[in-house]
Parts: C-alpha cells; structure tokens; sequence
C-alpha cells in the first residue's frame, strides 16, 4: 500500500469518526506507522498537520450544521470543542467571522470529501497553482545607459560620476 492510500483511508477515517475522540497517535496506529512518521507523511501527502486538518474539517462540518437552526454550544460539543468561546476562537480564525455572523450571512454544505488523488495533479511545489491572466495597460520606461569597463576602476568613477550629474 502506497503513502497516498494509506493517508486516504485515514482522511475518510476522520470524515467518518468527525464527532469522535481522536489523535495523531491513534490514527497512526490505525495506519500502521509509527506516530512521528505518520505526522511527516501526513504533512507531505496532505500540506498540513494532522491535529491542523482534523480540526480544520470538524469546523467545517460545524459551519454546515449552523444553518439547521441548532444552538452553537451543542454543535461546538458534538465537534469535540469544549467550550462554546473555545469553538468561536477557532471558528473565527478559520472563517474569519462569529459562528453567529456566519450562521446570518451564509448558507454552508456538508464539505466535500479529500481525494489526495485529485490534489496530487494539482501540486505543483507544495503550493496550490490557480493562475491568473491580467492584460495590464502599456508601461513606457526612460532610462539612461552608462558603458564602463572594470578595468582599473574605470566603472566606480563612471558610476560615481553620472550620479554627481
């Protein structure tokens, strides 16, 4: 089984088990590395900590829930969040809004599933590539051309001398 396989069947795990105790140690036993490998080979197939993306995506799951109508304590405490400020702190600094603000504004689904076979043709350098093509207006540039040889000094006094003028 390839790194890639066994890094998918555990981001299917944690989308299956969101609600549930977990951590890096015991995904990595269910993965059969061992818990500092595990954590290099998830940040190299994935881009991102274990802990990180387990938490990243039990927000995300939680973002899709506000919609329902249910009491954000309770959606923060089946997301494993302790604390209601707790779940807002880190909601907010992955959304960059209130878990209020964003239940208001924003109508969320379920997030789609990981396919590390996807986003493998994607990567390019371990950063996302998303070009864009801008057509800028005409740039027009003066400048002033000073040949010199480095000969004996000759281009410092040249140099020295075109910035005196």
């Amino acid at each position: 089984m390839s790194y890639i396989e066994a890094i998918q069947g555990i981001l299917e795990h944690i989308d299956a088990h969101i609600g549930e105790e977990m951590s890096a140690g015991t995904l990595a036993a269910r993965a059969g590395f061992s818990e500092y490998h595990f954590c290099r080979v998830f940040r190299w197939c994935v881009g991102c900590s274990v802990m990180g993306y387990v938490r990243s995506r039990r927000l995300a799951f939680a973002a899709a829930e506000l919609s329902g109508g249910r009491k954000i304590l309770d959606i923060a405490l089946d997301y494993g969040f302790e604390t209601h400020s707790g779940f807002s702190k880190a909601f907010k600094r992955h959304f960059g809004c209130t878990p209020e603000t964003f239940r208001v504004h924003t109508q969320y689904s379920v997030p789609i599933r990981v396919s590390l076979a996807q986003m493998k043709d994607y990567y390019i350098g371990g950063i996302v590539m998303d070009p864009i093509f801008k057509t800028l207006p005409t740039l027009r540039i003066a400048g002033h051309a000073v040949r010199t040889r480095t000969v004996g000094g000759e281009n410092i006094k040249a140099i020295t001398d075109f910035w005196s003028e």
